[in-house]
């Protein structure tokens, strides 16, 4: 019950974002400036909260999270990769498509979902897991700039300028070192924190747009398979090789079954990749993952 009343939560504020915009209350624009409080303002502060109270007698356990998505990022990268070559696509279309298979939306979609469902016990191993998609984005953007060029400075910047990874490593050390942050800090800490999960989920539906949606199918449906079916699939696989069991294991294979992360279409825009294809791709898993992650969630 808990599964079916978060997804309809989660389905219903997407609803009302797509809505707003819809009818002109809310533009995409705006809803791009909603992503940006939540990307550098309100994420970080939940990430940091989450650690700071977290029980660090996981740190071993959930250490490994990182690598375990990063590996299956990598094989379900190279599958894709030669899939694609195989079906000689052109490469506008070929490293869209990579981008939006081995980037996952684990903070946008999974933390509100993980949230909903597991409390925030879920939420600090969904915040290891997401050290995956930090990485991979890096390592996208690097792929880019080696295969159409680009300033490697920026990869440099793009590293040092994610505030949610400043969130998770201030938050551990403020656990480790016991740091005090008083009762004013709690409060500001509290408040943007606890914004974040409902304006993700409407900034997701101000995000939606399906202007020519479809006419790229068949590749949308290859994109969608790859990153919702067989990303998961190697991932289920590696955690029985690092030993992950029981809850652990559990968060950690929902992670990787989130949908395409939205990242990508800002990778794919500067690089002059296709971004129609790479739009279609991310609405239509998102919407896939509503359904697939609930089944997933009930078979675990």
């Amino acid at each position: 019950m808990e599964i079916l009343t978060t997804f309809l939560t989660i389905f219903i504020i997407l609803a009302i974002g797509f809505i707003a915009k819809r009818f002109n209350l809310l533009s995409a624009n705006e809803g791009a400036t909603i992503n940006k409080v939540v990307v550098y303002l309100a994420m970080p502060f939940l990430v940091f909260r989450s650690l700071y109270d977290a029980n660090m007698s996981l740190l071993p356990t959930l250490g490994k999270f990182p690598i375990i998505g990063f590996i299956s990022a990598f094989l379900v990268g190279i599958v894709s990769y030669l899939l694609f070559v195989g079906m000689k696509l052109p490469d506008k279309q070929k490293y869209a498509l990579l981008s939006v298979i081995i980037m996952g939306n684990t903070g946008f979609v999974g933390f509100p979902v993980v949230m909903g469902v597991y409390g925030v016990s879920g939420l600090v191993r969904a915040i290891f897991f997401n050290i995956t998609d930090v990485l991979m984005m890096i390592v996208v953007y690097l792929i880019f700039v080696i295969k159409f060029g680009g300033e490697y400075k920026e990869v440099v910047k793009r590293i040092f300028s994610f505030p949610v990874l400043w969130g998770l490593i201030i938050g551990l050390l403020f656990n480790l070192y016991h740091i005090p942050i008083g009762t004013v800090g709690t409060n500001i800490i509290n408040y943007l924190a606890d914004i974040t999960i409902p304006l993700i989920i409407l900034s997701l539906g101000l995000s939606m747009n399906f202007k020519g949606f479809g006419k790229k199918f068949g590749l949308t449906l290859t994109g969608s398979v790859l990153k919702l079916f067989v990303y998961p699939f190697f991932a289920f696989f590696i955690l029985k090789l690092f030993g992950i069991t029981g809850f652990d294991n559990e968060i950690a294979l929902i992670e990787a079954a989130m949908p395409s992360a939205m990242l990508s279409i800002s990778y794919v825009m500067e690089f002059g990749l296709d971004v129609e294809l790479t739009s279609d791709i991310i609405v239509f898993d998102t919407l896939l993952s509503l359904v697939t992650l609930p089944v997933l969630m009930t078979c675990l």
